[in-house]
């Protein structure tokens, strides 16, 4: 019932993996080197990791435990591992074939989802190991 000259549509684009490249003094973080669509809301998350390891390594060079283009390329190397994954999970979310779409099968999922979900956040076990897998795919930074 949405009045059609309301609805356009948007083109989602998102990164492909990256290998390592040949550090300098210069480097990349956030939607300049790893964007990606909204499907796991994790794009924000991902940037403020990249901040976080990126200020630990220059601390690092600066306190002279390592040289500077030493310590960016070591954040490059951990910010394309875990960016990789955050991409790809993120696609997985936005493909339209995906259950969660489909209108009996989706619900049901959303419902069983959502009890799920109240059932470990009434148990701290199973918060506490909820939370540890959370931190393990968005990072500890």
């Amino acid at each position: 019932m949405t009045e059609p000259s309301t609805i356009h549509d948007i083109r989602m684009r998102t990164a492909v993996p990256l290998t390592p490249w040949a550090s300098s003094n210069v480097t990349l973080l956030g939607d300049a080197v790893h964007t990606m669509t909204p499907g796991r809301g994790a794009g924000a998350n991902t940037a403020l990791r990249d901040a976080a390891l990126l200020g630990h390594m220059l601390v690092e060079a600066n306190q002279g435990r390592k040289p500077l283009v030493e310590a960016i390329h070591a954040y490059e190397v951990e910010m394309l591992r875990y960016s990789t994954e955050a991409i790809r999970e993120s696609k997985k979310q936005m493909d339209a074939s995906d259950l969660v779409h489909r209108p009996i099968v989706g619900r049901l999922q959303l419902a069983v989802t959502r009890g799920v979900m109240r059932i470990i956040n009434a148990v701290p076990a199973l918060k506490q190991r909820a939370f540890q897998q959370m931190m393990r795919v968005r990072g500890e930074n």
